[in-house]
């Protein structure tokens, strides 16, 4: 009996140690042009899937977003602004291409 509660709360600490551990398949910004440029400047402060849950976002809700983002002390020219905002818009705004390469909704 002594045994099995052993193996059992072996297997309990691995399962533990497994489900805190980063996943190998994290979740990435989609492929587009600037794709890099969003990825290092967001990430300077958040995760990725700070920006992946917001999936859907109009362009008005981008802007918003990072003029609180240069309130709060990003750094970020006028056109790099632009080109990340155009980047989220594009691929991960209401109408995101899709992995056939048309258009969703």
């Amino acid at each position: 009996m002594t045994s099995r509660l052993v193996v059992y709360a072996a297997l309990g600490v691995l399962l533990a140690v497994l489900a805190s551990a980063p996943s190998s398949c994290a979740e990435e910004l989609p492929e587009g042009p600037n794709r890099e440029l969003v990825r290092q400047t967001c990430t300077a402060c958040h995760e990725i899937e700070n920006l992946l849950r917001l999936s859907g976002a109009d362009r008005d809700v981008w802007e918003n977003i990072i003029d609180e983002m240069v309130s709060n002390g990003l750094r970020v020219t006028p056109e790099e602004r632009g080109i990340i905002v155009d980047y989220l818009v594009t691929y991960l705004g209401p109408r995101r291409p899709t992995p056939h390469g048309g258009n969703g909704q």
